[in-house]
Formats: C-alpha cells, structure tokens, sequence
C-alpha cells in the first residue's frame, strides 16, 4: 500500500487541557523543513530504525534530529530487534517509540505517531499538519 499526501482532520478534543506547545515557531519550522526535505525514509513503529536500506524513521523521529539535540542509542526493542532509541540531554533513559513530555505532549505525539503508522499520511501531509495546528500555537520565543 503506497502513502499518498492526505488532509489530516484534527480530532476536536486533541488540544483539550495541552495549554502550551513546548517548541517555538523556528523550532517548529525547522521539523517542518525536515519532514518535507526528502532526507528521511518513512518507516513506522520506531522513532527510528536500521534495515538493509538504511535508516526509516517515524515523524516524532525526524524531530530530534531537526533540533540537533540529544543522541540517538543503538539498543533492542521488547522482542529483540535492533532499534535505535532517542536519549534527551536531560533525559535518564533512552526511548523507543515516544519523545519525552518536555519535547512535545503525549497526547500529540499519539496523534501523529497514529498518523504516521496507520494512515496514509506522508511526511508531507504530516507536515501541513504541523503547520496548520501546532506552529499557531507555538511561541516566538
């Protein structure tokens, strides 16, 4: 099954008790950039993973490395295959399919990490997203 570019509809609830987006606008728009740069294999399940092409990762994925900001830990996921797992600088574990709460809301990151593994959104429609509904209520700072 091919992905193809899909308008995302914005669950009515999802914003419910999120009052502020951890990330600014120009750390927003350079997610965005990533996404729709063309430089990350789509993949699902893993914030990222190795296979015999390279690297996939899931949009949560591509963030981390839009920032420039903690590392990425070679380790085995619940069944034993390789995966490679996001350490934030202040983080004390390194994670596998979630980012930490201080990067962006649980409840967004379920949001797009569904979108992302179980429709056919692309990066590319994933990022319109981005766009439409986070970077308005991110601050300028």
């Amino acid at each position: 099954m091919s992905k193809k570019k899909i308008w995302i509809k914005t669950p009515a609830d999802l914003f419910d008790k999120i009052t502020t987006i951890p990330l600014t606008k120009k750390q927003i728009r350079a997610w965005i950039k990533e996404l729709r740069s063309g430089n990350y294999r789509q993949g699902a399940c893993w914030l990222c993973r190795e296979d015999d092409e390279g690297f996939t990762h899931c949009c949560l994925g591509v963030l981390p490395e839009a920032l420039e900001v903690g590392e990425w830990v070679r380790g085995r996921n619940e069944v034993g295959k390789w995966v490679w797992k996001y350490r934030h600088p202040e983080g004390k574990r390194p994670r596998v399919g979630l980012l930490p709460a201080r990067m962006l809301p649980v409840k967004i990151q379920d949001f797009l990490s569904y979108q992302n593994d179980n429709t056919l959104a692309t990066f590319e429609g994933i990022a319109d997203w981005i766009e439409r509904e986070l970077l308005p209520r991110a601050s300028d700072a």
